[in-house]
């Protein structure tokens, strides 16, 4: 029979359960910490246990998704702070900011150049188009 077992990363970065989980008085609270932890895990930190490493570009969300994975529920942000701040992060990057290329951080060394010369067509197309770097629901 198979047992599980937490890997040991889960329980250096704080646990993929939110701390009051048992507790009904915070529901909210464990959604903002479940969102920031996956954030981390999926995007900023990655989870090398599994093989997955992250992806550069992303930085700027460190200091949000720290306040969200918060051990303690009343210190984290509720989910319209949490949006509110993610929407002034990406008011206050640069064009080229929210355009540059995201790069998982175990790529391949003899992929780089050509990854990033397919991104700065792939950029300059959508520039000379005059897209948007980030869609919007409005148009």
């Amino acid at each position: 029979m198979y047992k599980h077992s937490k890997p040991s990363y889960v329980t250096l970065c704080s646990s993929t359960e939110a701390p009051e989980s048992n507790e009904p008085r915070y529901p909210y609270a464990a959604d903002v910490f479940l969102a920031g932890t996956m954030i981390r895990l999926q995007i900023l930190d990655g989870e090398p246990y599994s093989g997955k490493y992250g992806i550069r570009g992303f930085e700027f969300m460190r200091a949000l998704v720290n306040d969200m994975v918060q051990n303690d529920p009343s210190k984290r942000p509720n989910m319209d702070e949490v949006i509110f701040r993610f929407s002034s992060i990406v008011d206050s990057l640069a064009w080229y900011n929210l355009r540059s290329r995201t790069v998982m951080k175990n790529e391949r060394l003899f992929l780089k150049p050509f990854r990033a010369l397919s991104h700065l067509v792939r950029t300059c197309g959508t520039i000379l188009a005059r897209n948007p770097a980030i869609p919007s629901s409005s148009r």
